[in-house]
């Protein structure tokens, strides 16, 4: 190994800078960023996520944390379908 090249060991997720999907498609080019599943969303895109939900007291808000955590826009609809535990 060269001493001008240090093995990574340890990448800190929230310091290393995300590329967008636009940027991976320059790098890759459009054939291999579309067969590796790469697309840029169009302006003005927004995701709906339908979660249903049916006695979910104890992980709804878990579950919404996790679905917001996703780095698209997005409006989140639950649908309670006759919960008996109080999820609201």
């Amino acid at each position: 190994m060269s001493e001008h090249c240090e093995p990574v060991t340890h990448v800190d997720a929230e310091q290393t800078p995300v590329p967008d999907a636009r940027q991976l498609t320059q790098w890759l080019g459009e054939p291999l960023a579309r067969r590796l599943g790469v697309y840029a969303l169009p302006d003005g895109f927004l995701l709906s996520v339908v979660i249903p939900v049916y006695n979910e007291r104890e992980t709804v808000r878990e579950i919404v944390r996790r679905v917001r955590e996703t780095p698209v826009p997005l409006e989140i609809i639950l649908v309670d379908d006759g919960s008996t535990d109080g999820t609201r």
